[in-house]
């Protein structure tokens, strides 16, 4: 994703807010906490997933992440995980209506869900 979306993106005018912050997400990942080496070792794609609150049809999500994963399986991925904060209750239920499992749960708060294809 760094190759394809160049840093020097962010200096567009053209570009919205979100696209940029998802530019300098690609660039600042290396920085960032990952999953326990038991989580990646059995799904290893990692699963981020934003819907602008302005959307308006409530299903975007769903709809967004069923083409997510169908491009994942077809790439040959075997299993995903998503991280997730253990009070969110409305994200856990989103991602476990999609057939995702809590895989491990850490004391900072933080929940893995998983799915293997």
């Amino acid at each position: 994703m760094k190759v394809k979306y160049p840093e020097t993106l962010v200096e567009r005018d053209d570009l919205s807010q979100a696209a940029k912050d998802c530019v300098r997400h690609f660039h600042q990942f290396e920085n960032q906490e990952r999953a326990p080496e038991s989580v990646i070792r059995s799904h290893p794609a990692l699963l981020t997933c934003c819907v602008l609150p302005q959307a308006s049809d409530p299903l975007a999500a769903a709809r967004l992440l069923a083409c997510l994963l169908a491009a994942l399986r077809s790439l040959g991925v075997n299993g995903v995980h998503a991280c997730i904060n253990a009070t969110d209750h409305y994200l856990h239920q989103f991602y476990s209506k999609l057939g995702f499992v809590e895989v491990h749960r850490e004391e900072n708060g933080r929940v893995y869900l998983a799915r293997s294809f």
